[in-house]
């Protein structure tokens, strides 16, 4: 890991994150804005905030699919209202989770990453990320093609549908984006 960047080593060759390849794509008109009005340090600050926030709550995510349970005093309002999304989400969609945080390389395009769920929902094979932002940026779909690119070329399976499990956003808590054309967006 570098100040800016995340690597991982795989069979002695390093390669550089999905993330960090994507941290090179086009930022939203929305997010430019955002970022000009806060100015650079304070909005390096909320993001900050935010990662750590977005961290805190992708290792409870992890503990739930464990089967524990979590204590509602161990997290902020807004932390415990997304986590309450993904319960939400949990049980409208019942996946069948078969693996969470899936180390994934591209050894043809170069690029290694962690895909936060690979799950079943009604016989599909999902690839899905979670996010905690408040938007779904346009390389959220390139991101989850990637990895798909990744567990294809791995000769692990053949994924069906990617998608973005945003957390803590409308009446239900969640919306859950789904990518009908991963090999599409990957050629982006």
């Amino acid at each position: 890991e570098t100040i800016k960047d995340h690597y991982y080593k795989v069979d002695g060759k390093i390669y550089p994150s999905v993330s960090t390849v994507l941290a090179y794509y086009p930022k939203s008109a929305q997010l430019i804005s955002w970022m000009q009005e806060k100015g650079q340090m304070e909005a390096d600050r909320i993001k900050t905030e935010a990662g750590e926030a977005g961290t805190k709550i992708h290792s409870a995510i992890e503990l739930l699919i464990a089967g524990n349970e979590m204590r509602k005093e161990d997290f902020t309002l807004v932390e415990w209202l997304k986590l309450q999304g993904f319960v939400n989400w949990h049980r409208d969609y019942k996946p069948e989770y078969l693996k969470t945080e899936l180390m994934l390389c591209s050894k043809k395009y170069k690029y290694a990453g962690k895909t936060d769920c690979l799950a079943k929902i009604d016989g599909t094979l999902y690839l899905i990320d979670w996010k905690s932002s408040r938007n779904l940026q346009p390389s959220f779909a390139l991101q989850t093609a990637a990895y798909a690119q990744a567990y294809t070329e791995m000769k692990l399976g053949k994924v069906d549908r990617t998608a973005i499990l945003q957390l803590g956003v409308n009446k239900s808590g969640y919306r859950f984006a789904e990518y009908d054309n991963w090999k599409k967006d990957f050629k982006v």
